[in-house]
Protein backbone atom coordinates (compact mmCIF):
# COMPACT_ATOMS: atom_id res chain seq x y z
CA UNK A 1 0.00 0.00 0.00
CA UNK A 2 1.38 3.33 -0.96
CA UNK A 3 1.61 6.30 1.49
CA UNK A 4 -1.33 8.65 1.71
CA UNK A 5 -0.85 11.89 -0.09
CA UNK A 6 -2.73 14.99 -0.39
CA UNK A 7 -4.83 14.61 -3.50
CA UNK A 8 -6.61 17.16 -5.45
CA UNK A 9 -10.19 16.28 -6.14
CA UNK A 10 -12.96 18.06 -7.77
CA UNK A 11 -16.51 18.33 -6.69
CA UNK A 12 -19.55 18.05 -8.74
CA UNK A 13 -19.25 21.60 -9.87
CA UNK A 14 -15.83 21.07 -11.12
CA UNK A 15 -14.03 22.94 -8.37
CA UNK A 16 -11.07 21.41 -6.85
CA UNK A 17 -11.28 20.30 -3.31
CA UNK A 18 -8.23 19.76 -1.16
CA UNK A 19 -8.52 16.93 1.26
CA UNK A 20 -6.40 16.77 4.37
CA UNK A 21 -5.19 13.74 6.10
CA UNK A 22 -5.02 15.58 9.54
CA UNK A 23 -7.37 13.77 11.93
CA UNK A 24 -6.71 15.97 15.02
CA UNK A 25 -9.80 18.02 14.51
CA UNK A 26 -12.90 16.15 15.51
CA UNK A 27 -16.21 16.71 13.97
CA UNK A 28 -18.56 19.09 15.67
CA UNK A 29 -22.23 18.65 15.95
CA UNK A 30 -24.21 20.62 13.54
CA UNK A 31 -25.44 23.98 14.70
CA UNK A 32 -22.67 24.46 17.34
CA UNK A 33 -19.58 26.50 16.68
CA UNK A 34 -16.91 26.76 19.40
CA UNK A 35 -13.48 28.19 19.45
CA UNK A 36 -10.92 26.44 21.64
CA UNK A 37 -9.21 28.60 24.23
CA UNK A 38 -5.68 29.69 23.65
CA UNK A 39 -2.77 28.59 25.71
CA UNK A 40 -3.49 31.16 28.37
CA UNK A 41 -6.95 29.83 28.99
CA UNK A 42 -8.52 32.87 27.43
CA UNK A 43 -11.18 32.85 24.87
CA UNK A 44 -10.09 33.24 21.38
CA UNK A 45 -10.66 36.85 20.44
CA UNK A 46 -11.43 35.71 16.98
CA UNK A 47 -14.43 33.78 18.32
CA UNK A 48 -17.45 35.48 16.83
CA UNK A 49 -19.74 34.21 19.68
CA UNK A 50 -19.05 35.92 23.08
CA UNK A 51 -20.66 34.90 26.51
CA UNK A 52 -23.22 37.25 28.06
CA UNK A 53 -22.09 39.51 31.02
CA UNK A 54 -23.56 38.26 34.38
CA UNK A 55 -25.57 40.97 36.39
CA UNK A 56 -26.14 40.98 40.26
CA UNK A 57 -29.71 40.82 41.31
CA UNK A 58 -31.19 42.87 44.23
CA UNK A 59 -31.58 39.76 46.38
CA UNK A 60 -27.93 38.88 45.77
CA UNK A 61 -26.87 42.34 46.82
CA UNK A 62 -29.08 42.21 49.92
CA UNK A 63 -27.65 38.82 50.86
CA UNK A 64 -24.11 40.11 50.46
CA UNK A 65 -24.84 43.20 52.58
CA UNK A 66 -26.58 41.10 55.22
CA UNK A 67 -23.62 38.74 55.35
CA UNK A 68 -21.25 41.69 55.74
CA UNK A 69 -23.48 43.30 58.40
CA UNK A 70 -23.75 40.01 60.31
CA UNK A 71 -19.99 39.56 60.20
CA UNK A 72 -19.46 43.14 61.45
CA UNK A 73 -22.07 42.70 64.15
CA UNK A 74 -20.42 39.46 65.25
CA UNK A 75 -17.08 41.20 65.41
CA UNK A 76 -18.52 44.12 67.40
CA UNK A 77 -20.37 41.75 69.76
CA UNK A 78 -17.27 39.66 70.30
CA UNK A 79 -15.16 42.75 70.92
CA UNK A 80 -17.76 44.19 73.30
CA UNK A 81 -17.94 40.87 75.13
CA UNK A 82 -14.17 40.87 75.55
CA UNK A 83 -14.24 44.45 76.82
CA UNK A 84 -17.12 43.66 79.21
CA UNK A 85 -15.36 40.57 80.54
CA UNK A 86 -12.17 42.53 81.08
CA UNK A 87 -14.16 45.31 82.76
CA UNK A 88 -15.90 42.77 85.00
CA UNK A 89 -12.58 41.17 85.90
CA UNK A 90 -11.12 44.59 86.62
CA UNK A 91 -14.27 45.60 88.52
CA UNK A 92 -14.19 42.40 90.55
CA UNK A 93 -10.60 43.06 91.45
CA UNK A 94 -11.44 46.66 92.37
CA UNK A 95 -14.48 45.53 94.35
CA UNK A 96 -12.42 42.99 96.24
CA UNK A 97 -9.91 45.70 97.15
CA UNK A 98 -12.72 48.11 98.02
CA UNK A 99 -14.52 45.53 100.15
CA UNK A 100 -11.25 44.70 101.84
CA UNK A 101 -10.78 48.38 102.65
CA UNK A 102 -14.35 48.61 103.91
CA UNK A 103 -13.86 45.52 106.06
CA UNK A 104 -10.69 46.98 107.52
CA UNK A 105 -12.46 50.29 108.15
CA UNK A 106 -15.35 48.48 109.82
CA UNK A 107 -12.92 46.51 111.96
CA UNK A 108 -11.09 49.68 112.89
CA UNK A 109 -14.41 51.41 113.66
CA UNK A 110 -15.56 48.49 115.82
CA UNK A 111 -12.27 48.54 117.67
CA UNK A 112 -12.53 52.29 118.14
CA UNK A 113 -16.16 51.97 119.22
CA UNK A 114 -15.30 49.26 121.73
CA UNK A 115 -12.46 51.35 123.07
CA UNK A 116 -14.82 54.32 123.21
CA UNK A 117 -17.40 52.26 125.09
CA UNK A 118 -14.78 51.09 127.54
CA UNK A 119 -13.63 54.66 127.95
CA UNK A 120 -17.23 55.83 128.47
CA UNK A 121 -17.80 53.08 131.02
CA UNK A 122 -14.68 54.14 132.87
CA UNK A 123 -15.71 57.78 132.63
CA UNK A 124 -19.22 56.95 133.82
CA UNK A 125 -17.79 54.98 136.71
CA UNK A 126 -15.48 57.84 137.56
CA UNK A 127 -18.30 60.40 137.24
CA UNK A 128 -20.66 58.27 139.30
CA UNK A 129 -17.99 57.87 141.93
CA UNK A 130 -17.49 61.64 141.97
CA UNK A 131 -21.24 62.23 142.14
CA UNK A 132 -21.61 59.76 144.98
CA UNK A 133 -18.68 61.35 146.75
CA UNK A 134 -20.23 64.82 146.32
CA UNK A 135 -23.61 63.55 147.53
CA UNK A 136 -22.00 61.90 150.52
CA UNK A 137 -20.05 65.05 151.27
CA UNK A 138 -23.23 67.08 150.89
CA UNK A 139 -25.13 64.74 153.20
CA UNK A 140 -22.37 64.93 155.76
CA UNK A 141 -22.34 68.71 155.41
CA UNK A 142 -26.12 68.94 155.79
CA UNK A 143 -26.14 66.64 158.80
CA UNK A 144 -23.26 68.51 160.35
CA UNK A 145 -24.96 71.84 159.67
CA UNK A 146 -28.52 70.79 160.47
CA UNK A 147 -30.26 72.64 163.28
CA UNK A 148 -32.61 71.02 165.80
CA UNK A 149 -35.22 72.83 167.82
CA UNK A 150 -36.50 71.60 171.15
CA UNK A 151 -39.42 72.53 173.40
CA UNK A 152 -38.23 73.46 176.90
CA UNK A 153 -40.58 73.54 179.92
CA UNK A 154 -44.01 74.46 178.57
CA UNK A 155 -46.00 76.21 181.25
CA UNK A 156 -49.74 76.75 181.64
CA UNK A 157 -49.67 80.35 182.76
CA UNK A 158 -53.44 80.95 182.94
CA UNK A 159 -55.95 78.26 183.88
CA UNK A 160 -59.26 79.62 185.25
CA UNK A 161 -62.88 79.02 184.47
CA UNK A 162 -64.29 81.76 182.32
CA UNK A 163 -60.85 83.03 181.25
CA UNK A 164 -58.78 82.25 178.12
CA UNK A 165 -56.36 79.39 178.57
CA UNK A 166 -52.76 80.61 178.12
CA UNK A 167 -49.66 78.46 177.55
CA UNK A 168 -46.08 79.67 177.26
CA UNK A 169 -43.43 77.88 175.18
CA UNK A 170 -39.67 78.16 175.20
CA UNK A 171 -37.98 76.86 172.03
CA UNK A 172 -34.23 76.36 172.14
CA UNK A 173 -31.77 75.73 169.30
CA UNK A 174 -29.68 72.67 170.16
CA UNK A 175 -27.14 73.27 167.36
CA UNK A 176 -24.67 75.98 166.42
CA UNK A 177 -26.56 76.60 163.16
CA UNK A 178 -28.60 79.81 163.26
CA UNK A 179 -32.20 79.56 162.13
CA UNK A 180 -34.99 81.96 161.34
CA UNK A 181 -38.55 81.20 162.49
CA UNK A 182 -40.96 81.95 159.64
CA UNK A 183 -44.36 80.77 160.83
CA UNK A 184 -46.13 78.81 163.57
CA UNK A 185 -49.53 77.09 163.90
CA UNK A 186 -51.34 75.79 166.99
CA UNK A 187 -54.29 73.50 167.68
CA UNK A 188 -55.73 72.37 171.03
CA UNK A 189 -58.19 69.60 172.06
CA UNK A 190 -59.58 68.37 175.42
CA UNK A 191 -59.73 64.61 175.56
CA UNK A 192 -59.27 61.68 177.95
CA UNK A 193 -56.85 60.06 175.51
CA UNK A 194 -54.62 61.59 172.83
CA UNK A 195 -56.38 61.78 169.47
CA UNK A 196 -54.53 60.57 166.33
CA UNK A 197 -51.99 62.97 164.94
CA UNK A 198 -53.93 63.17 161.66
CA UNK A 199 -56.96 64.47 163.58
CA UNK A 200 -55.26 67.08 165.71
CA UNK A 201 -53.15 68.18 162.74
CA UNK A 202 -56.23 69.76 161.15
CA UNK A 203 -55.31 73.30 162.10
CA UNK A 204 -58.09 75.88 162.16
CA UNK A 205 -58.05 78.18 159.16
CA UNK A 206 -56.74 81.65 159.76
CA UNK A 207 -54.69 80.57 162.78
CA UNK A 208 -51.29 81.07 161.10
CA UNK A 209 -48.95 83.22 163.12
CA UNK A 210 -46.17 84.72 160.95
CA UNK A 211 -42.92 85.15 162.79
CA UNK A 212 -39.65 86.78 161.86
CA UNK A 213 -37.31 85.77 164.61
CA UNK A 214 -33.71 84.53 164.62
CA UNK A 215 -32.84 81.76 167.02
CA UNK A 216 -29.31 80.81 168.03
CA UNK A 217 -27.94 78.54 170.69
CA UNK A 218 -27.60 81.51 173.01
CA UNK A 219 -30.90 83.15 172.11
CA UNK A 220 -34.00 80.91 172.48
CA UNK A 221 -37.41 81.62 171.04
CA UNK A 222 -40.18 82.49 173.53
CA UNK A 223 -43.75 82.04 172.47
CA UNK A 224 -47.19 81.91 174.09
CA UNK A 225 -50.68 81.45 172.74
CA UNK A 226 -54.22 81.82 174.02
CA UNK A 227 -57.22 79.52 173.77
CA UNK A 228 -60.88 80.43 174.18
CA UNK A 229 -62.26 80.96 177.73
CA UNK A 230 -62.71 77.69 179.63
CA UNK A 231 -66.13 76.49 180.56
CA UNK A 232 -66.68 75.42 184.18
CA UNK A 233 -67.25 71.78 183.29
CA UNK A 234 -64.07 71.84 181.12
CA UNK A 235 -62.14 73.38 183.97
CA UNK A 236 -63.31 70.73 186.47
CA UNK A 237 -62.79 67.84 184.00
CA UNK A 238 -59.22 68.91 183.34
CA UNK A 239 -58.18 69.93 186.84
CA UNK A 240 -59.90 67.18 188.82
CA UNK A 241 -61.01 64.69 186.17
CA UNK A 242 -59.51 62.38 183.58
CA UNK A 243 -59.25 64.98 180.78
CA UNK A 244 -55.99 66.36 179.41
CA UNK A 245 -55.05 69.32 177.27
CA UNK A 246 -53.58 68.10 173.95
CA UNK A 247 -51.63 70.74 172.07
CA UNK A 248 -50.04 70.49 168.61
CA UNK A 249 -47.62 73.17 167.43
CA UNK A 250 -45.96 73.39 164.03
CA UNK A 251 -43.03 75.79 163.65
CA UNK A 252 -41.61 76.51 160.17
CA UNK A 253 -38.05 77.78 160.07
CA UNK A 254 -35.13 78.29 157.68
CA UNK A 255 -31.64 76.87 157.98
CA UNK A 256 -29.47 79.93 157.43
CA UNK A 257 -26.42 77.86 156.42
CA UNK A 258 -27.97 75.65 153.72
CA UNK A 259 -31.03 77.87 153.08
CA UNK A 260 -33.32 74.87 153.38
CA UNK A 261 -36.75 74.98 154.98
CA UNK A 262 -37.51 72.77 157.96
CA UNK A 263 -40.36 72.16 160.37
CA UNK A 264 -40.55 71.38 164.04
CA UNK A 265 -43.71 69.48 165.05
CA UNK A 266 -44.56 69.21 168.77
CA UNK A 267 -47.47 67.19 170.11
CA UNK A 268 -47.82 67.36 173.91
CA UNK A 269 -50.14 66.13 176.63
CA UNK A 270 -50.60 68.69 179.44
CA UNK A 271 -52.46 69.14 182.73
CA UNK A 272 -52.22 71.76 185.46
CA UNK A 273 -50.91 70.40 188.78
CA UNK A 274 -51.51 72.30 191.98
CA UNK A 275 -49.19 72.25 194.99
CA UNK A 276 -46.91 69.40 193.85
CA UNK A 277 -43.18 69.47 194.52
CA UNK A 278 -42.73 67.27 191.45
CA UNK A 279 -44.04 70.09 189.25
CA UNK A 280 -42.70 73.34 190.64
CA UNK A 281 -44.10 75.36 187.75
CA UNK A 282 -47.50 73.71 188.27
CA UNK A 283 -47.62 72.00 184.84
CA UNK A 284 -47.45 68.39 183.83
CA UNK A 285 -46.44 67.73 180.22
CA UNK A 286 -45.50 64.73 178.12
CA UNK A 287 -44.22 64.52 174.52
CA UNK A 288 -46.35 62.44 172.18
CA UNK A 289 -44.55 63.63 169.03
CA UNK A 290 -41.37 65.69 168.82
CA UNK A 291 -39.58 65.88 165.41
CA UNK A 292 -37.55 68.18 163.18
CA UNK A 293 -37.63 67.45 159.41
CA UNK A 294 -36.96 69.04 156.04
CA UNK A 295 -39.85 70.20 153.92
CA UNK A 296 -40.12 69.24 150.21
Amino acid sequence: MSDLKEDDTTNDSGNEVKESTDFSISKQPQGEHTTPPNCKGEENPENPIKPKNKKWSISDKINIWMAAFTAGLFFITTYSTCLTRNAIISSDSTNVKYLDKIERLVTAFDTSANNGKKSLVLQDSSINAQINSIKETQQIFEKTNQPFLQLAEPVITTFKAGEPLEIRYTIVNLSNIPIKVINQKTNMIFRKKPPPLSEIKKFPKGKDNPVNYYVTIQDPFFSKFHFRPLKTEEYDAILNGPYFIYVLREITYENLVTNTMRKYLIYTEMKPIRNSPSYPNGTYYNFIYNENYNTK
